[in-house]
């Protein structure tokens, strides 16, 4: 009886090694996912483009802008909204993308794409036939291989200062009030003695 009991439990153990195999797993993919999805949010602007192994000059390069915020694209090109959303596959080599159109002209179309992002660059290579991902960075004469660099849009120093800079106390300091202020209580401090100013101060 007591073989049979441990053959059971001998028995049942693989399973359970392997559900916290394939648990381990997926909590990876997830942290993988998330983890990309933060680097990606932001503005980005494009500065270097291939469609179909040509590249794109800098005058239309200037007049498209793209924003990445939880799952969702915001692309402008020459002042014309495309709006959609994205989903990561980062565990895949390279890592994959899958944009769907929701607004725009690209509204119900479905684009696959791949990425990598290094610092304050993402490199993507789009086929805009949507027939699959594409296997690498290269944009190839006679395809719809869109191969975009993407660089973050920086904020203005203007803007990132003001946001930087919390209120501060010693701000203060640079009112002419306050310095009346703290000018009479040194004079009263003089004249009355601590105990005197304590009693003008409580009224």
């Amino acid at each position: 009886m007591q073989i049979q009991h441990g053959s059971k439990v001998s028995g049942r153990l693989p399973r359970f090694i392997y559900a916290l195999v394939m648990s381990g797993a997926l909590l990876n993919c997830i942290g993988a996912e998330l983890a990309d999805a933060r680097l990606l949010e932001g503005a980005w602007i494009p500065v270097r483009a291939e469609l179909g192994g040509q590249s794109m000059p800098d005058t239309v390069l200037k007049t498209i802008s793209m924003k990445l915020h939880d799952g969702k694209y915001d692309v402008l090109v020459a002042g014309k909204p495309d709006r959609g959303t994205y989903s990561l596959e980062p565990s895949s080599h390279p890592k994959r993308m899958t944009i769907v159109g929701t607004e725009g002209p690209n509204q119900g179309r479905r684009f696959l794409a791949i990425y990598e992002i290094s610092g304050e660059t993402l490199r993507m290579c789009y086929d805009l036939s949507g027939k699959e991902h594409p296997a690498e960075f290269k944009s190839l004469p006679g395809t719809q291989l869109y191969l975009v660099t993407y660089s973050r849009k920086k904020r203005s120093s203007h803007s990132s200062t003001a946001e930087r800079q919390p209120f501060r106390p010693r701000n203060l300091l640079k009112r002419p009030s306050f310095f009346s202020f703290v000018k009479s209580i040194r004079h009263l401090t003089r004249s009355w003695g601590s105990l005197k100013v304590a009693a003008v101060l409580m009224g």
